[in-house]
């Protein structure tokens, strides 16, 4: 017998038992007056006969009891388990995923991109900026299926906040670049004298296109938002507005450092989410 699976009822009819036949022995022996039918020593052994009789039904009873009790929890055990390993190869798939989100922030790219804006390799740089936001584009979504919006933890939710803003930012400069590469196309492409006029008709096109995508994209954050396309929307007619629309584009080529910056915010943010999703899943088994 297992002491550990006695509970109290088992300890008090145990102790019943025991005390029992004392207690039986002394009603016997005290004389009360009334008649009593059968000799002592048959009720005794009535008594135990009857005892003999109940002990093994009762213990029956009780190892059914126990029996069910370990199956409950060897199957509560094997259903920890596997929910442990699931998680487990979830956990590696989610590391592979989180790193694929760090490497997408990709700035020896963009850093590649602005060295061909400089030399003037524009299309060389629209290349490279383009497979980027594709990249950009495809990581979005696939983060997105390992934390559904509305299941989210506070780590995890944390975590995609500042994922999204770092995602966000980047994106926001990789158009920028890409927009900075087609004003230098089109600035060549055209007559010096006529170089303004059709860099400005080009500006105000990108703005109202860019305008056209927020109106209708008002419930999602929209990634093509321009930091450069404001100032050089402002730009007054000139006769060095082609030099001030440059020097805009080099100021915003610059930004690279402050998005480079960004990713140790994100290297932080990753090891406390992996930290809690392990610690999480090691609770699997250790409750059980």
């Amino acid at each position: 017998m297992n002491m550990k699976h006695l509970k109290w009822f088992d300890w008090l009819i145990w102790a019943t038992l025991l005390i029992s036949p004392i207690v039986v022995n002394f009603i016997l022996g005290v004389s009360t007056g009334a008649p009593v039918y059968g000799s002592t020593e048959g009720w005794l052994n009535f008594y135990g006969n009857m005892i003999g009789t109940f002990i093994p039904l009762y213990m029956l009873y009780r190892t059914r009891i126990w029996n069910k009790e370990d199956n409950e929890t060897s199957r509560q055990l094997q259903y920890d388990i596997l929910k442990y390993n699931r998680q487990k190869e979830w956990f590696q798939s989610l590391k592979k995923q989180l790193d694929e989100n760090y490497q997408v922030i990709d700035m020896q790219s963009i850093s590649t991109a602005c060295q061909n804006i400089q030399f003037g390799a524009y299309e060389k740089a629209l290349q490279l900026l383009m497979e980027l936001n594709r990249q950009i584009e495809m990581q979005g979504y696939r983060f997105d299926l390992y934390f559904p919006i509305d299941n989210r933890k506070i780590q995890e939710e944390e975590h995609a906040s500042v994922y999204t803003d770092i995602l966000f930012e980047y994106g926001n400069y990789v158009n920028d670049l890409v927009l900075i590469c087609n004003i230098h196309t089109n600035t060549l492409s055209t007559q010096p004298s006529e170089a303004p006029k059709l860099l400005r008709t080009y500006i105000n096109s990108c703005h109202a296109n860019l305008e056209n995508i927020e109106q209708q994209a008002t419930h999602i954050k929209v990634t093509g938002r321009s930091k450069i396309l404001p100032q050089l929307i402002a730009l007054p007619d000139s006769s060095d507005y082609l030099n001030r629309v440059m020097d805009i584009c080099e100021k915003r080529m610059k930004d690279s450092t402050t998005v480079h910056l960004r990713k140790e915010e994100l290297v932080k943010i990753t090891n406390q989410l992996l930290k809690y999703e392990e610690f999480a899943i090691d609770k699997i088994i250790s409750i059980s």
